[in-house]
C-alpha cells in the first residue's frame, strides 16, 4: 500500500512539474498579468503632464517598479488603471544608473505576477511585452530574447528582446512563456529595428530600501533640474522659487547659487546676483564661471 502510495505522489509531483512548465497562449498571458501594470503618469511643477511611462505591481504591499527615467525632472507620479487614479505615498528605493524606481502606493488591490528567474534566462527564449506604448494602456507584443548584455562602464546588465516596445513603454513588464516577471522595459535603440532592451528582474529584486538622504536627493535632483529648464525656458520667477527650495536642502551646493545668481541677473536684481555669486565663490574658490558673472553683475550695477 505504501508503494503505491509513493508512486502515485511522484507521479503528481512529476504532473505538477509539467503543468509549470507548459507554455502559456498569449491570450492566456495577457489575461494573467493585465491588471498588475499599470500606467505612470508624472507632473511637472506647473503642475502639467510631463511624461507617460509604465509600471508593474510586484507584490501584495502596494510595491510598484518603474524607471527612474520616468520620473526624473517631474515633481509629482500618479498610477493609472483603466479609470482608476492611485497617488502614489513614497519612494521605497532609486537606482538612477540602473533606471529603476520604486514606488509604494495603499491600494493592494492589485494583484501581482509570478517572478521568474532572470539568471535562468537562454537566448532565443519567447518573451512578451506589456506596457502603455504613446499612452495606449496595457498593449502586448510578442518576440524573443536576442541577447544577454552586460554594460561594462555602469555594470548593469540588460536583457535585449525583440518584442517592440516605444516611447511610453518605459517601466512595463517582460514576461517569460509561462507568465512569469523576468525583466522591466527600459529602452529601445534608436537607429536600428527591434533593438529593445529590459532590466533583468533580479537586479530590480535586489534593490535596497531608499532612506531618508537617497529620497531627498531624489528631489533635490528633481527641483534642480526643474530649475534650470525653467531659467532655459525664461521662466524666471519659476526658477527663482525652485533654486531657492532646492538650497534650503542643499546649502552647499555652488551650482544652485550659481544658478540662483544667474536668475536674479536676468530680473534684474543685480545685489541678489552677486550675493549668490559670492557664495558660489566661497564654496568653490576657483570657480571661474562664478567669477565671470560677479564681474558682468558689476558692469551692470555701473549702469544704473
Amino acid at each position: 500500500m505504501k508503494k503505491y502510495l509513493v508512486i502515485i505522489l511522484v507521479k503528481i509531483f512529476i504532473l505538477s512539474k509539467v503543468c509549470q512548465s507548459q507554455d502559456l497562449t498569449p491570450e492566456q498571458i495577457y489575461e494573467k498579468v493585465n491588471d498588475a501594470i499599470v500606467v505612470i503618469l508624472t507632473y511637472d511643477f506647473n503642475g502639467s503632464l510631463y511624461k507617460q511611462g509604465s509600471g508593474v505591481v510586484l507584490n501584495d504591499m502596494g510595491y510598484v517598479v518603474t524607471n527612474y527615467h520616468v520620473y526624473a525632472e517631474g515633481k509629482s507620479i500618479e498610477i493609472k488603471h483603466n479609470d482608476k487614479i492611485i497617488t502614489y505615498t513614497d519612494i521605497l528605493s532609486v537606482d538612477e544608473e540602473k533606471d529603476l524606481l520604486i514606488l509604494k502606493i495603499q491600494d493592494n488591490t492589485f494583484p501581482h505576477i509570478p517572478i521568474g528567474d532572470s539568471k535562468s534566462l537562454k537566448v532565443g527564449q519567447r518573451v512578451y511585452a506589456v506596457g502603455s506604448p504613446l499612452g495606449l494602456e496595457n498593449s502586448i507584443s510578442e518576440g524573443i530574447i536576442s541577447g544577454l548584455r552586460n554594460t561594462y562602464e555602469k555594470n548593469r546588465n540588460l536583457i535585449q528582446i525583440t518584442a517592440s516596445i516605444s516611447a511610453g513603454s518605459s517601466g512595463g513588464a517582460i514576461i517569460n512563456a509561462r507568465g512569469e516577471l523576468i525583466g522591466i522595459s527600459t529602452m529601445t535603440m534608436k537607429g536600428g529595428q527591434n533593438l529593445n532592451f529590459a532590466i533583468p528582474i533580479n537586479d530590480v529584486l535586489s534593490l535596497p530600501i531608499s532612506d531618508y538622504k537617497d529620497k531627498l536627493d531624489i528631489k533635490g535632483n528633481n527641483l534642480f533640474y526643474a530649475g534650470v529648464n525653467a531659467l532655459d525656458a525664461g521662466n524666471y520667477e519659476d526658477a527663482l522659487n525652485l533654486f531657492k527650495e532646492y538650497i534650503k536642502f542643499f546649502s552647499d551646493d555652488e551650482v544652485a547659487f550659481l544658478n540662483l545668481g544667474l536668475t536674479y541677473f536676468y530680473l534684474e536684481s543685480y545685489t541678489e546676483a552677486k550675493k549668490c555669486f559670492d557664495k558660489a565663490i566661497s564654496l568653490k574658490r576657483d570657480y571661474l564661471d562664478a567669477y565671470f558673472n560677479r564681474a558682468l553683475t558689476y558692469h551692470f550695477f555701473k549702469r544704473i
